[in-house]
């Protein structure tokens, strides 16, 4: 019997680092889980905000607007610093030089030029870009800094435990 226990004990010692590492493993995978749950829900709720409806009015011959006849943007868009970049610095309104504007894109459209913005730093997450974006209010604008940090710092963390630090 006492051999038993010996053998017993000594499977059970053997097994002790396997089972550490088995739940530094379960623990990493679990907060690399909740990081990207947590990035996950960040990236969504920028693109709710950045992509919000804007005012269109139905385009009448006579209608006096401004005419972007290459579309709204310019192709590609380049990924933010989210841990650093302030979005409020890159907000600017190309369109203001009219009450309303159409494009090449939707020319049986007009949109108030008042309400539009364009973010080179939110471009990224432009999801169609067939329509000028809404112009952001500050609390919007401050909201959307501080998710981007949460996206920044998660995905740094991520990348750690990645590399098993």
């Amino acid at each position: 019997m006492q051999i038993f226990i010996a053998t017993l004990m000594a499977a059970f010692l053997c097994l002790s680092p396997f089972t550490a590492d088995a739940a530094d493993q379960n623990a990493r995978t679990a907060k690399m889980a909740a990081l990207q749950t947590e990035t996950d829900a960040a990236i969504v709720r920028v693109v709710e905000i950045v992509n919000q409806p804007i005012s269109v009015f139905t385009r009448l011959r006579d209608s006096e607007v401004g005419y972007f006849a290459k579309g709204w943007f310019h192709e590609g868009a380049i990924e933010p610093e989210f841990e650093t970049v302030d979005i409020r610095k890159y907000q600017t309104f190309p369109y203001n030089n009219h009450p309303y504007v159409s494009s090449s894109l939707n020319p049986t459209e007009m949109f108030r030029s008042s309400e539009l913005e364009f973010n080179a730093m939110t471009k990224y997450f432009y999801m169609d870009r067939t329509r000028p974006k809404k112009k952001l209010n500050k609390a919007e604008m401050d909201e959307i800094n501080l998710l981007y940090r949460t996206i920044g710092k998660n995905r740094r963390l991520l990348a750690d435990l990645k590399k098993g630090r």
